[in-house]
């Protein structure tokens, strides 16, 4: 039974979250210089206040859309705002302990993943299948929109109320689209399923173990042949899961969707390669602007918000006529324009030089950024067009775990790119070298989806997974 349409204040609830928790990340992102040096901690030990949050969303993403596929969207959407305003309201009993913070944005990540993932499954149910493609526009428009401009915003808040009444304020306006959720939109129907609890824990013990180990704050707690024990329990766990999976009536994941659904899984291999290629970008970017131009933190920030900016006009548009085209050539044009602005940005970092005029290195990250805008919506829009509608939260899930996992990836491949270069090209002269093997590594990972989108069988963009079936 679809959700009635109830229009442009629907869709504004349902992407509410996205904005709220970007702007809640840029303040975090704010709040910790000033509160490791209050507290004379070094920046690896506060950078768990950042990595609890994405740990706690990444074990939350697949079971919350698996439990709002089996009862009701709504109710895992409304719970995950009520948690996620509930607290952000708590930060007023916070003090100034970076495990009580750490805490608290644990609760945040669990929250706000819930609602996340199931703000998709609205999205779909609540608006017709022609218009799906436009809504994931709106939904990469929505994030975009948050990470431009919270950095900005959030320092205006920082500065006029404090962390902890910033907080407060997007608990109370979270806490008026929760209640607004809860009025307008109607119950989907409750699917005859039962939800793998034992499945949920195994893999939730699993990923939360290789978020872990991935993170560089895992090398601080564990030292030697323990540094590796998070990859074990990794291991150990997913094979678990595997088995356990396999063998349930009800599984959290249908194991058939990796041989049956082929859009499914190449869409969300070029979903991996996409998010792996920004986070390793942003890793290397600031590396050739703070250490290769000699620019300040803020004045690369500001270069990254041009990129920003860029992608959230993109998508604003792929949200304004997305539905008019396919999905998949959306996807290709923007991997297509990525790969030649890396290229362009790889071919300035070999010729090593320290004049070369940032602007022109700005507006390839511009023409980057435009790339972004033509992927990221339909990315999504594949991955979710692919299965059915009493799906959507479990696909969406499942991209997000990913999402995670390949962000965390793509950090720690791109450093180990730029540690290697500098063992053979050791001279800080050749720093320009080292930075452009680093592009060049995020370009091969932009050509990878490309190669996968590439073998995504075309659907027409107003075709639905239904009718694609029957055809």
């Amino acid at each position: 039974m679809k959700l009635r349409y109830t229009g442009f204040f629907v869709a504004l609830t349902i992407l509410s979250i996205n904005f709220i928790a970007a702007l809640n990340n840029s303040i975090v992102q704010l709040v910790l210089p000033q509160l490791s040096q209050k507290m004379g901690l070094e920046y690896e030990i506060s950078s768990v206040v950042i990595s609890l949050y994405w740990l706690s969303a990444g074990i939350t993403a697949l079971p919350a859309g698996k439990l709002g596929d089996i009862y009701s969207p709504k109710q895992i959407f409304i719970f995950g705002m009520a948690i996620f305003s509930l607290s952000s309201f708590l930060s007023i009993c916070v003090t100034d302990s970076m495990l009580q913070l750490a805490v608290l944005r644990a609760i945040q990540g669990l929250g706000a993943s819930a609602a996340i993932v199931n703000g998709v499954s609205l999205l779909r149910l609540t608006f017709p299948p022609e218009e799906i493609n436009k809504m994931m526009g709106w939904w990469a428009t929505s994030i975009a929109m948050g990470y431009m401009i919270g950095p900005a915003l959030g320092g205006y808040l920082v500065d006029s109320l404090g962390w902890k009444y910033s907080f407060i304020m997007n608990g109370v306006i979270t806490a008026f689209f929760a209640g607004y959720a809860l009025v307008t939109l109607t119950h989907g129907e409750r699917n005859n399923m039962s939800f793998d609890l034992l499945g949920s824990g195994i893999l939730s013990v699993s990923i939360g173990a290789l978020l872990f180990f991935l993170n560089p704050i895992s090398g601080i707690i564990l030292h030697s042949l323990i540094r590796y024990s998070p990859l074990l329990i990794f291991c150990i766990g997913f094979m678990l899961f595997i088995k356990r999976e396999k063998s349930c009536a009800y599984p959290l994941v249908d194991l058939n969707l990796f041989s049956s659904n082929r859009t499914f899984v190449l869409g969300l291999l070029t979903g991996i390669t996409h998010s792996a290629s920004i986070q390793g970008l942003n890793f290397v970017l600031q590396h050739y602007f703070q250490n290769a131009h000699g620019l300040s933190p803020s004045q690369s920030g500001g270069y990254w918000m041009l990129m920003s900016l860029a992608n959230f006009i993109t998508s604003f548009y792929v949200g304004k006529f997305g539905n008019r085209y396919e999905a998949r050539s959306l996807a290709i044009y923007g991997a297509i324009v990525r790969i030649f602005a890396l290229l362009g940005l790889t071919f300035i970092s070999f010729l090593n030089s320290e004049v070369t005029q940032i602007y022109l290195v700005v507006l390839i990250l511009i023409v980057f950024g435009l790339g972004m805008g033509l992927t990221t919506a339909p990315i999504y829009s594949l991955i979710i067009g692919s299965l059915d509608s009493s799906q959507t939260g479990t696909a969406t899930g499942m991209y997000n775990i990913a999402r995670d996992m390949s962000s965390s990836i793509g950090v720690a491949l791109s450093a180990q790119i730029l540690f290697i270069t500098s063992i053979f090209f050791p001279s800080k002269e050749h720093i320009f070298t080292q930075l452009g093997m680093g592009f060049l590594f995020t370009c091969v990972l932009i050509f990878g989806g490309f190669l996968f989108l590439l073998r995504i069988p075309r659907v027409p963009p107003m075709l639905t997974h239904e009718a694609a079936n029957q055809s």
